[in-house]
């Protein structure tokens, strides 16, 4: 749909420049921008940043932007954050964070000029009812956990097993796999590359690390089962994590081709901070740093006595 539209508004505004309609679909086309600042997919966001240029150009917004836009946030005591916007400074971005995520944000703008404000909001689910479903199926996806046997599953292997169940095409185009990362375990940048480099799956081709998941790019996905495996290792101490996380795999040219699902942590949601810390040094974990006192019999102590004497 943003391809599409963006392809509309070039024709539009070659045909007969900034009309109300042209201004009307580039209303749409930012309503659907991500906060990233490109669109769900990498092609839409190719033709939707043209289009928009070209709006911007024939509008003369470069010339005519003056204006300043106050973002008050009345849940966090009134806070206020006041941005200029004009022709030297229209190509900046200002992020700022919001301290308390609850109540309302209000919005004022005066001047002239066009800017878009956007809100990135994340949140998690914990019930399969709750996982957004594509309109048409496309991926099957199973993610499974094994942990080490020894040190207080410090080492967590995660198997990714996938397919393409559509008919037609009979294989997807350049495919994502996104899995999230547990807190305080992390996927060395180089160890991710190794993986992609060896082989360990046909189409795999590339892989990236964030601090919170490690996504993995393929060529394509087929009609057959194929998995693939790698391991993540604890570095931090943490336990009673959360007892559920996303994976997610869709293709890269056409988001709404996805599939999402929650990936059951079981055993690190009921693991205890001792066994994580494992040590002595460990406090409030009394099966580490105290030890069992033993009374000696009375009879021993008799003997030694006699023995003495």
């Amino acid at each position: 749909a943003v391809e599409t539209t963006a392809w509309v508004l070039l024709t539009a505004l070659h045909r007969d420049g900034v009309t109300d309609m042209a201004e009307r679909i580039v209303q749409w086309l930012n309503s659907v921008r991500m906060t990233s600042g490109g669109f769900i997919s990498p092609v839409d966001t190719l033709v939707a940043l043209q289009a928009l240029t070209e709006y911007a150009f024939r509008a003369r917004l470069h010339e005519i932007t003056k204006m300043d836009v106050g973002v008050e946030f009345p849940m966090s005591g009134n806070k206020r954050h006041k941005v200029h916007i004009d022709n030297s400074s229209v190509l900046f971005q200002t992020e700022f964070e919001i301290p308390k995520v609850w109540g309302n944000v209000i919005v004022l703008a005066h001047g002239t000029g066009q800017a878009v404000v956007q809100m990135d909001v994340n949140y998690g689910i914990d019930h399969p009812a709750l996982v957004e479903v594509p309109t048409i199926p496309c991926f099957d996806l199973n993610v499974t956990e094994y942990y080490s046997t020894y040190r207080n599953k410090s080492a967590l292997t995660i198997q990714s097993c996938f397919r393409w169940v559509r008919d037609s095409p009979s294989w997807s185009s350049a495919a994502t796999l996104e899995v999230d990362t547990p807190t305080g375990y992390q996927l060395v940048e180089s160890e991710a590359e190794n993986i992609a480099r060896l082989g360990t799956h046909p189409t795999l081709r590339d892989a990236l690390v964030t601090h919170h998941k490690t996504v993995w790019f393929f060529e394509q996905i087929g009609k057959d089962w194929t998995c693939f495996n790698f391991t993540l290792r604890r570095w931090f101490p943490v336990a009673n994590m959360s007892l559920h996380r996303q994976a997610l795999l869709y293709e890269a040219t056409a988001r709404e081709r996805f599939v999402q699902v929650l990936v059951n942590s079981t055993p690190l949601h009921v693991l205890n901070i001792c066994e994580v810390c494992g040590s002595y040094q460990c406090p409030y974990c009394p099966h580490y740093n105290t030890a069992a006192l033993y009374s000696i019999s009375p009879l021993v102590i008799l003997c030694l006595l006699v023995f003495l004497v």
